[in-house]
């Protein structure tokens, strides 16, 4: 199996114990990702719960594997998939971009006008409030860095 990443928020096993490779191991194993019986069960659960199964995500693995998981799922998926193409047709193309390594919080503090308005005010102008967010946000970066 080909990987891109590995979540970053349990990478850092490796860097504090031992035994950190073994954990990282046994995490991938247990993840729905690359994992039939656990994604079958974390589906299942999901409909139980009244949740939606096959929402769109940024995968961490390979195409492949991506759409092996997907397979998996297929007959527990409750959203309508038709509606996510846009997304799911150009995931695996999308550059990604990290956050800024300053000045996060204020970056998203400017984001967070843009989602305000776009939720509530049906006629946000939001290409105006995406400058303006761009603006803040990198004045921020600019002051702090």
């Amino acid at each position: 199996m080909k990987l891109f990443s590995v979540c970053s928020s349990r990478c850092w096993f490796h860097r504090v114990s031992p035994d950190g490779p073994k954990k990282i191991a046994r995490w991938l194993l247990s993840t729905p990702c690359i994992s039939r019986p656990a994604a079958e069960k974390n589906a299942q659960t999901q409909v139980a719960s009244k949740q939606p199964v096959g929402t769109p995500e940024l995968p961490i693995f390979s195409q492949e594997q991506y759409q092996t998981y997907q397979g998996w799922i297929k007959s527990y998926v409750n959203v309508p998939l038709d509606q996510m193409t846009s997304f799911t047709g150009n995931v695996f193309n999308a550059k990604l971009v990290n956050e800024p390594a300053i000045a996060t919080q204020d970056v998203y503090k400017s984001l967070d006008t843009v989602v305000q308005a776009v939720l509530t005010d049906k006629n946000a102008n939001i290409d105006s409030l995406l400058n303006d967010a761009n603006t803040k946000a990198q004045r921020a970066i600019d002051a702090a860095g």
